[in-house]
This record gives structure tokens, sequence and C-alpha cells, in this order.
């Protein structure tokens, strides 16, 4: 019996840990959205705006890196998204938003585009 109790014990501390460590996997999870904007596109400043009115403070565990594509350090980064996205390399409109493997292309108002982005980052990271 007291064997049984041992065993008992034994596998639901295992089960314990497997689900602890599996919650804070899950909040290790890379929360990151790229942005790839011009600073002469008025869009993106639009949709940048958007992200620090709104989104900061709706998801301050998400990261929004912002990577201007006049940069040349950001090139190639640009054009591995685009790939990853199946998106023609000739193609260089922005903003370019990426939640995981998810593009938006372009910015219109917060509650077109805004949504759209919202629901994106909901379903990627918070469901």
């Amino acid at each position: 019996m007291l064997n049984k109790i041992k065993i008992i014990a034994v596998v639901l501390l295992i089960a314990a840990g497997n689900i602890l460590a599996t919650t804070q996997t899950a909040e290790a999870q890379d929360k990151t959205v790229t942005i790839f904007y011009s600073p002469t596109c008025p869009h993106c400043h639009h949709l940048m705006a958007f992200v620090k009115s709104t989104l900061k403070d709706q998801y301050p565990t998400v990261t929004f890196d912002f990577k201007n594509t006049n940069e040349r350090k950001n090139i190639y980064t640009w054009q591995t998204y685009k790939q990853g996205a199946g998106l023609d390399l000739s193609n260089y409109g922005v903003p370019q938003t990426y939640i995981g493997d998810e593009l938006i292309m372009g910015f219109g108002k917060p509650e077109t585009t805004g949504k759209q982005i919202i629901e994106a980052i909901e379903n990627k990271f918070f469901r």
C-alpha cells in the first residue's frame, strides 16, 4: 500500500512539473510584431501612432519592432520576411506588419487595419 502511494505521488509530481514547464514555455514565447516602414510614408506614420497610442498599452508583453526600410542594415531582414510571406521581392509597399507568419499590408484606419492587427495578435499570442 505504501509503495502505491509513493508511485502515485511521483506520478503527480511529474505531471505537475510538465504542466509548469508548458506554462513557462508559453509565457516565454517570443511575442514580437515586426513592422517595416518608410519615414516618408504617411500610412506608416498612422500605423506607428496607432501602435504607440493603443497597442503598446493594450499588449505590454508584446514587442513592436520597427524597421526602417531605408536603412541598409534592414534590407536583408526585410527580404527574408517577404520571401517567407510569399511576396515578390520587388514588392516595396509599406507598411508591412508581420505577426508570426501572418502579413498585414498597409494601414487604413484603427477601425479596419487596426482591428485586423489586433485580431492577428490575439490569435498568435493569446489563444
